[in-house]
Parts: structure tokens; sequence; C-alpha cells
């Protein structure tokens, strides 16, 4: 008898001392069940860095984050929807600063009414001109490149001296707008029906201000015209470049010596005849 209700007050005992360790230790972890509950999760496209008004959307323009599901904007673009390259072309309606959550609304995409004109810079124009493969940079220019524009020209000359011909830069760093119907440097050239490299373009279309549409319509008039596809990267030595032209004679030596055979120095004689000295 005495064994038992030694053996029932121990166990009394060691209810109240775990009962009193669970009171002094508040901080104690909560059993699994009782953590905190799940929270749904998106993935929100925003601008990777800021994005002016205008421009064309490429992969280095996006990026995807993280956000809590009830976070998500109306009308966001969600990766669970549609993938990136669906977005890649399109043309934003206004400025985007870094992080700011891209919404449908604010966007054009190609083959939408006005998209060409959502492309252009308020007061801008947009000017299509035929190119060949050279001239055309053999499909190595895509929409969204910014190009200078280069004249060639050549003069007839005398019967007795070379043809001069002459390149001079008539328009710095325009921007490609669309490469024959592709407004979208991620969307492929058609291949269909075409006997020639697909790749080379036939039309390139600029973004110009007016006064440089008018420029570039009286250049295809007076001469070849080539396009020059320019870094990404902008130099100080660029911003300084000068448009003096660039002749025949400047290039080639040969050019140089028809156009002038008597500029060879000759050698001197000097004659004599008395008091007088007469240089031949």
């Amino acid at each position: 008898m005495l064994l038992r209700n030694s053996l029932l007050f121990l166990g009394l005992l060691s209810v109240l001392v775990g009962t009193a360790l669970s009171v002094l230790r508040p901080d104690a972890a909560p059993p699994s069940h009782l953590s905190e509950p799940f929270v749904a999760q998106q993935e929100m496209l925003v601008a990777a860095h800021p994005i002016a008004a205008g421009s064309l959307l490429r992969a280095e323009d996006l990026a995807w984050q993280t956000v809590a599901a009830n976070a998500v904007f109306r009308g966001s673009l969600l990766r669970s929807e549609q993938p990136m390259d669906k977005v890649l072309g399109s043309v934003v309606r206004h400025d985007f600063a870094a992080g700011e959550p891209l919404l449908e609304s604010a966007l054009v995409r190609p083959g939408d009414r006005g998209f060409l004109a959502a492309v252009l810079a308020p007061g801008d124009r947009a000017v299509s001109i035929s190119v060949d493969a050279p001239e055309g940079g053999a499909g190595l220019i895509l929409p969204g490149d910014h190009v200078d524009v280069i004249l060639t020209q050549s003069f007839a000359a005398d019967k007795d001296a070379p043809k001069h011909t002459v390149g001079e830069t008539v328009l710095r760093d325009l921007r490609v707008i669309a490469v024959d119907q592709r407004i979208s440097a991620t969307e492929p050239p058609p291949t269909h029906g075409a006997s020639v490299d697909a790749r080379a373009p036939q039309t390139v279309t600029l973004e110009l201000t007016q006064h440089q549409a008018e420029i570039l319509v009286v250049a295809t008039q007076l001469g070849r015209i080539e396009l020059s596809l320019r870094s990404l990267a902008r130099s100080a030595d660029e911003a300084a470049g000068t448009d003096a032209p660039v002749w025949s004679s400047d290039v080639s030596p040969a050019l140089r010596a028809m156009a002038d055979p008597h500029k060879t120095e000759q050698p001197k004689v000097e004659v004599m005849h008395g008091a007088k000295t007469e240089t031949r």
C-alpha cells in the first residue's frame, strides 16, 4: 500500500514539474501543426531597370519578381499565365521605374492597331527605305538597333582625270523600328517562297525627326545609301564625331597621284647667263 501511494505521488509530481516548465519557457517552439499558415505566391513581370515610353521590350529589360498572391496588381503579367517571350517586342506606353510591375494595359503588342505609332517618340516620323543585302547589314540589323546612314556619290570627271567618289555620314544614331514586316527582334524572318537568303532584308524603317526624314529622302536620290550598325555603348570620341566627307583620293594614294601628276617634285637646274641666273 505504501509503495502504491509513493508511485502515485511521483507521477503527480512529474506532471506538475512539466506544467511549470512549459509556463516558464514561453519561447519554446510550438508544435509543427501550429506553424505559420501557407501563403500562396506568384511570379510577376517587372521592369529590370528604368524603361522609357516607346521602348521595344527586350529580355534584358524584364525580370520575374516573387510576391504574395494577394499582392498581385490587377492586369499584371504572371509567369503562370504566359512566358516572357510573348511580351518581347512589345512597346510600353509610358515610363517604368526599376522594379515596377508591367501591366497588360501599358503594352502595345506587335500586330496591335497603332503599334507603329506607339513606337515613335512624340513628333517623330517613320520612313522606310529599300535596301539590298549589303545596304541592310545582310540581316544583322534588327528592330531596336541604332544605325548611321552613309551616302556614297560618284562625280564624272574629264577623260584625263579619274572619277571622283565621296562618302559621308549624313544621319547619325537612328533607331530601327522595323525590318521588312518584322517589328520585333525576336520575330523570325519569313521563309516561305524565298528564293534568296531569307535573312537579307529588303526594306528598313527608321525613326526620324521631320528634318531628318527630308535629309534621308534627298540622300536616296543623290547616290547609294548604306546603313552602319552602332554599338550599344557610347564613347566620348563618338559624341564628338566629324561629318567631314571622305574622298576617293583620301582612301587611295594612287588616285591622288593620278589627280595631280605634276605634284611630284622634279629636280631643279640653275642656268647662269652672265650676271643672270635662271632656274629650270
